[in-house]
């Protein structure tokens, strides 16, 4: 979170805020709970995806949808 120049060149430079690993219950909706601490004042966030689902050569990703405060 809140590191606005991250690109894929320099994206091992820095600590990931979180890992997650998505299951297929992720895949068909079910909400992952963040930790706040780690989310508090986040002004961008870059979100890099490391492995295709399963064995797939690719992987569709059709929204992300962030809840959060103001």
């Amino acid at each position: 979170a809140n590191r606005p120049h991250m690109g894929f060149s320099n994206v091992g430079d820095f600590p990931a805020s979180d890992i997650l690993t998505l299951t297929s219950e992720h895949l068909e909706g079910k909400p992952i709970s963040l930790k706040y601490v780690k989310f508090q004042n986040v002004h961008s966030l870059t979100i890099f995806i490391e492995d295709n689902q399963g064995s797939a050569d690719s992987t569709k990703l059709q929204k992300i949808v962030i809840f959060g405060s103001i």
